[in-house]
């Protein structure tokens, strides 16, 4: 399989279903949300083996990954902020 194929295993509902999970991340906040969840693959592997370890061996990421990642990634912007960040946005406009 090309690495296109390896890398998308998240079905189209579960992709949904991962949009709005993650609704008030930042856009950093996802990143570090798909960093996490593409390590839990490697964090599988002893650690004593790494250096043997070869792309090929590691497994795509799932939605399974995402999940166990939520658990440590939170949003950085605490709803009630975000809520006035909101109402702000409706009363005068954004800055760009």
């Amino acid at each position: 399989a090309d690495k296109a194929q390896r890398i998308q295993r998240l079905s189209q509902k579960e992709l949904e279903r991962l949009a709005y999970m993650t609704e008030g991340y930042s856009g950093a906040d996802l990143t570090n949300l798909a960093k996490d969840a593409s390590m839990q693959a490697i964090r599988e592997f002893d650690t004593r083996r790494f250096s043997k370890i070869s792309q090929d061996q590691i497994r795509p990421i799932s939605f399974k990954d995402f999940e166990m990642a939520m658990k440590r990634i939170q949003p950085s912007v605490p709803k009630d902020s975000r809520a006035k960040y909101e109402a702000w946005n409706q009363r005068f406009g954004d800055a760009s």
